[in-house]
């Protein structure tokens, strides 16, 4: 740890620069359908507020998000789907958007927590440890090589 925080803690600043995309996390809620009739009439239940979208997503939902109730996260935002990602980035908090397709499933999201990755002293830490095990690996690479 010492070593890393001597030798790349200086580089921290920006590697968390070039990874703040896969660092951001988002909790979303979701239901997951194949048939596109059903997604639109849930997405009105919910939106009229005649339902609860836990309550439905328990019920309807046909991924495992079905067992938390449509809750998923928090999780990297690139761990998504590209284009769930994408609705999900230009999102507000609580906004329910309306039934898209990606692939054979329907989706109805609603966006719950945003949670942008900070530059703080553990961030620092985990950032400058990266740096130092990719170097690590590279020098035993260089090794094994020299080696053959």
């Amino acid at each position: 740890k010492i070593y890393s925080q001597e030798h790349f803690q200086h580089k921290a600043e920006a590697r968390f620069l070039a990874r703040k995309e896969q660092l951001d996390q988002v909790v979303y809620s979701l239901l997951r359908l194949e048939d596109g009739y059903l997604a639109r009439e849930l997405y009105l239940r919910i939106s009229g507020g005649e339902a609860n979208f836990a309550d439905l997503a328990a019920n309807y939902s046909q991924g495992p998000e079905a067992k938390t109730k449509g809750i998923v996260g928090p999780v990297p935002m690139t761990q998504a789907h590209p284009a769930l990602s994408e609705r999900l980035r230009t999102s507000q908090p609580g906004q329910l958007l309306q039934p898209f397709q990606i692939d054979q499933w329907w989706l109805v999201v609603r966006l719950e927590r945003y949670e942008a990755a900070q530059f703080d002293d553990n961030t620092r830490d985990r950032m400058a440890q990266e740096l130092f095990q990719e170097w690590v690996n590279q020098e035993l690479l260089g090794k094994v090589n020299n080696l053959s």
